[in-house]
């Protein structure tokens, strides 16, 4: 019975891990030119395609000075 409760006390951590892992990588948004990423309601997104904001970051957007979205 014991180690029943270790494995899905270890179930529920991992699951709540992985809830918090995907809700930590918002969508945020980009333009060709820009330098910027931006909140989906920024009035500075004209023309933008979402991407996760791990991958912003790592093509160098910077946040926008502007809808200062997640960093």
């Amino acid at each position: 019975m014991r180690k029943a409760t270790q494995l899905l006390a270890s179930i529920v951590l991992l699951s709540a891990f992985a809830s918090a892992h995907a809700f930590s990588d918002p969508t945020v948004y980009v333009t060709e030119q820009g330098k910027a990423y931006h909140k989906k309601n920024c009035t500075l997104k004209h023309g933008s395609t979402g991407m996760k904001l791990s991958e912003a970051k790592k093509k160098g957007y910077k946040p926008c000075k502007v809808c200062k979205p997640a960093t």
